[in-house]
């Protein structure tokens, strides 16, 4: 599962007020924790204006495509407030079938809408900024990883050499990890192991 409480601890400590501006010194800092909450549409309330301006819309037709959605979003903000208390429910029915509940290959969709996350997020200013951009590949990859540990056994050797195609199409700055990131970018340990065992997929 996927539990954000401390990052939402980190982000009220760093921004009291409960909202930060773009323009303001403190927003690179929270832009890396903002990046690590959760990546899903359901846990945002977000202006129909902006959507409208900024152009900002899912991938059609792929599975974990909030991957895409929450990075454009959080790139394209110029103001984010957090609410520091649940206010969504998750409703599951369970007579139909969910892709968070299956094992097939469906789970593959993962690697598709990473590979367009870091391309559309490689476009960005923000991309330059090491803390925040490895956020976004620690945020892509836990779902990937999350999907290929549980994918059914039938697809797990496919899987895993698609991960090891996939980084080896990316923007070779992501993989570049300067010792100078901030603590807001998160353990770069379970990236760092991931990658390794992706990279030697046979």
């Amino acid at each position: 599962g996927f539990y954000d409480e401390s990052l939402f601890f980190q982000l009220e400590a760093l921004c009291p007020s409960g909202n930060v501006q773009r323009s303001q010194p403190e927003f690179m800092r929270a832009r890396p924790l903002m990046q690590r909450i959760e990546p899903q549409s359901a846990n945002k309330a977000i202006r129909t204006e902006f959507l409208r301006t900024t152009g900002i819309t899912f991938p059609n037709g792929h599975f974990f495509e909030d991957m895409y959605f929450h990075t454009n979003v959080l790139t394209a903000a110029q103001s984010v407030s957090f609410v520091m208390s649940p206010c969504f429910t998750y409703f599951r029915r369970y007579l139909r079938p969910q892709i968070t509940a299956t094992a097939g290959d469906r789970r593959f969709d993962a690697i598709a809408v990473t590979k367009l996350t870091l391309e559309s997020f490689s476009k960005s200013l923000e991309f330059h900024d090491p803390s925040t951009r490895v956020a976004v590949l620690a945020s892509c990859l836990k779902i990937v990883a999350w999907c290929e540990a549980s994918i059914s056994h039938h697809h797990r050797i496919a899987f895993r050499r698609t991960v090891a195609a996939l980084l080896a199409m990316i923007d070779p700055l992501y993989l570049n990890f300067p010792p100078t990131l901030t603590a807001e970018a998160g353990s770069m340990d379970k990236i760092r192991h991931y990658l390794e065992v992706a990279a030697n997929a046979d």
